[in-house]
């Protein structure tokens, strides 16, 4: 059960996991969200994680780790470490900076991406790409919003506004692609990991649409995999005042996976965070 570059970029943006940052006004007040997450396969623990964001004087850190766990964690051991800086501006966050660091097995890959404030884009990845993947031109890429980034602008969003109504432009450092999300229906939530969340939930497909930067194997897993959306689960965090994605499903080529949140921590930033 490979996470591949694009999973890990989708599974980020899908899953929502972030601190809820609220981009309409950069003096809201400092603090630090943890949200902890577990991912299953076949009902099996495959991997667990956290994103811990943090909000002060303006500006945004955040902060995401993923790892095998279970079984996983035997056969293919792995780990995902991801993290971004950036500025709240009104309606929107601009990003400065960010690298991830991930390990499958033996292997290992690095993204680095520094954002200018003119719009500029500089990126590392490392190892080099395959010359059978073409480069995602610089104005597309710069146009994009990284993961996390994009994870942030996908999870803040005010309870006035209709839940998964919106399309995320997401550049991973190998691909650009857009996220859609989709309104499907509503559902009671059987158990909440926290009193902070809403039983009420709003159910929402997503649609993952290419836009450059894909390899020809890339390309033909993905029009075979294009029947098998992945679903959100969506309640309100009222502390907040934001949605926040809780659990989410996906019928994937090895078998049915889910993931679901299992703890939210919201607190003061204290001097030292």
């Amino acid at each position: 059960m490979r996470k591949s570059a694009i999973g890990v970029a989708a599974f980020v943006a899908i899953m929502g996991l972030a601190p809820t940052l609220h981009a309409a006004s950069a003096e809201h007040p400092a603090y630090k969200m943890t949200t902890n997450y577990r991912v299953f396969w076949l009902g099996l623990p495959v991997f667990k994680g956290a994103v811990i964001g943090r909000h002060r004087d303006g500006r945004y850190a955040l902060a995401f780790r993923s790892q095998a766990t279970g079984i996983l964690a035997v056969i293919q051991r792995s780990q995902i470490d991801a993290s971004a800086t950036g500025i709240v501006e009104p309606a929107r966050y601009r990003a400065i900076r960010f690298n991830l660091r991930a390990k499958w097995k033996r292997k290992k890959r690095s993204v680095d991406m520094d954002f200018a404030p003119d719009g500029g884009l500089r990126l590392s990845v490392s190892p080099p790409e395959r010359d059978k993947r073409e480069p995602v031109p610089a104005a597309v890429a710069a146009a994009a919003l990284d993961p996390l980034t994009a994870l942030l602008h996908s999870t803040t969003v005010p309870l006035d506004t209709p839940a998964c109504s919106l399309t995320v432009p997401i550049f991973d450092g190998r691909r650009r692609f857009d996220v859609r999300l989709e309104r499907v229906g509503t559902e009671k939530l059987e158990h909440l990991v926290s009193p902070l969340l809403d039983r009420d939930a709003v159910k929402c497909r997503v649609h993952v649409r290419r836009v450059a930067g894909f390899t020809k194997k890339e390309i033909k897993n993905m029009d075979k995999a294009k029947d098998r959306h992945a679903v959100i689960w969506v309640s309100k965090l009222r502390r907040l005042k934001m949605w926040m994605p809780v659990r989410f499903s996906y019928m994937s080529r090895w078998g049915p996976a889910t993931g679901r949140v299992v703890g939210i921590d919201i607190a003061p930033l204290a001097p030292t965070d």
